[in-house]
């Protein structure tokens, strides 16, 4: 995901703190619009906590109150119900 912000892997190395070659394994490279906008000198992009509050939170809703009705507290601990 980060790709398809305009992060590379040196800068999602940094902000992890993971080693590079580990993130090789896993890391997918740049987004066709981040290599289409080094190509061309621009780019267009939502900023990360845009994308976070705007794409993001809204599944995340969603998911936690399809889950809420499910659990109940024990002992002052949410747990699922049996």
């Amino acid at each position: 995901m980060s790709s398809l912000h305009g992060f590379g892997l040196d800068d999602v190395s940094e902000q992890t703190g993971t080693d590079p070659d580990t993130l090789r394994k896993f890391y997918l490279g740049v987004g066709k619009k981040k290599l289409k906008a080094v190509i061309l000198g621009k780019i267009d992009y939502i900023p990360w906590n845009d994308w976070v509050s705007k794409v993001l939170d809204p599944h995340w809703k969603t998911r936690y109150n399809q889950l809420k009705p499910l659990m109940e507290k024990v002992d002052g601990i949410r747990a699922i119900k049996p």
